[in-house]
């Protein structure tokens, strides 16, 4: 019994050193392919490649330097984008290219691409608009503008109203009215110029009402009156008659000489002098005091279309400038309004026709000038949208107001040195 028991002792105890050393051998082989794995895995980290970016824009002889100087590089077109082994990358003219960083560890190959666009500095904005935009209530415009050069490396526009009270405008440029009134409009450029500075360009946008809900209030004039009431006493303003001096100015008049005698020499009786014939004083031409008068000293130029232009005034204070036209001038004519040249294919006739019959409202291409006569309104007004400054005016291609055979422009208020006719 006592043997019996031995052996099994001892088979229990060799059956526990297999399973330790089973055991054992076990975790070692767990261990071992934790270990490979780990291995692998780090490998694989190893080659995998990040440059941190995928799209790059950078504007003609700029640089740009990525930060991993362990991958190779290589550029697609070395023309467009230089790349050195370092990673540091040059535009070198107008067009895209892809720059490759590739990794190789073990016979893992991994590689990462960067889409590299290069493009011009900015240089301005061109506005194909006006550089003004006038606008009712209810209608919008479009300002039309372009970052030049071609091929710049940005295009895109941002732009912004000074006065979003009088006017909005989008991201697309479109230019909304919110009330009467003037704002600016700016646009910025997104791309810079070669000195890192965004570009920029500027619109005036006028916001105004229907000139044909416009009842025109004129100082001096009631609505429906003629420009020249004629029950008022209207006399000539001789400060401002033009062209030259006012009629009936002469010269001054010249000294007479005296008769004198000088001795010819010692113990001469003198000898006198040839008697000198005086000078006639010229008898001044009185200068005329009435219109009727002042037009009647008017002597047509056939090379100027304008016969004289003169200021008359009221007991009220009121001024009217008059400009008479010589129908017969041949040549065309051209009007010029504080600087504002209208010069068309107009003769003095077909000009004073359209001037009496036309209703139209116009502005002209820069958008600066409006021009309107519409059928409220007596008179012509041409006014500047930038400023404000308003010029009211009739025209009659016979005068019936003073009787004379000409053409008839007659302003409110003195425009002698503002409102100036001639031909060309």
């Amino acid at each position: 019994m006592k043997g019996r028991v031995q052996i099994m002792f001892r088979t229990y105890i060799n059956r526990k050193k297999a399973y330790s050393m089973t055991a054992v051998v076990m975790c070692f082989i767990i261990t071992l392919s934790g270990m490979l794995m780990n291995s692998y895995e780090s490998a694989d980290a190893k080659a995998k490649v990040n440059i941190g970016k995928k799209k790059l824009n950078l504007y003609v002889g700029q640089t740009y330097k990525f930060k991993n100087k362990k991958y190779s590089w290589k550029s697609s077109r070395k023309s467009v984008v230089s790349v050195n082994k370092k990673g540091r990358i040059k535009a070198k003219k107008i067009g895209t290219a892809k720059i490759t960083a590739s990794l190789k560890v073990g016979k893992k190959l991994s590689k990462s691409v960067c889409n590299v666009k290069v493009g011009k500095y900015a240089g301005g904005i061109k506005l194909a608009s006006a550089g003004t935009i006038i606008l009712k209530t209810g209608q919008s415009s479009t300002i039309k503008a372009n970052v030049t050069p071609d091929k710049v490396l940005y295009k895109d526009i941002v732009y912004s109203s000074d006065n979003t009270n009088v006017a909005t405008v989008d991201k697309n440029g479109v230019v909304r009215p919110v009330s009467k009134g003037t704002t600016t409009v700016r646009m910025t450029s997104k791309a810079v110029n070669s000195k890192g500075k965004h570009v920029s360009a500027s619109i005036t946008v006028v916001v105004m009402d229907d000139p044909q809900n416009i009842t025109t209030d004129i100082p001096g004039v009631k609505p429906g009156e003629n420009i020249i009431d004629t029950t008022k006493d209207w006399i000539l303003d001789d400060s401002f008659i033009t062209p030259g001096t006012t009629p009936g100015q002469t010269a001054a008049p010249t000294d007479t000489p005296e008769n004198t005698q000088e001795p010819s020499g010692p113990g001469e009786k003198p000898t006198p002098k040839p008697t000198e014939v005086p000078t006639q004083t010229p008898v001044p031409t009185p200068a005329p005091t009435t219109v009727q008068e002042y037009i009647a000293s008017l002597k047509p130029d056939d090379n100027s279309p304008l016969v004289g232009s003169f200021v008359v005034k009221n007991t009220q204070g009121d001024n009217r400038t008059v400009y008479l036209l010589n129908k017969n001038y041949s040549g065309t004519v051209k009007l010029d309004i504080d600087g504002y040249t209208y010069s068309g294919n107009d003769s003095v006739l077909s000009l004073l026709k359209r001037l009496e019959t036309e209703r139209i409202k116009a502005t002209n291409s820069a958008g600066t000038i409006c021009v309107h006569r519409t059928p409220q309104e007596t008179l012509w007004t041409v006014e500047f949208l930038q400023t404000g400054v308003k010029y009211y005016f009739d025209a009659k291609v016979n005068d019936t107001t003073f009787n004379s055979d000409y053409g008839l422009i007659i302003a409110v208020g003195n425009t002698i040195n503002n409102i100036k006719i001639s031909g060309r």
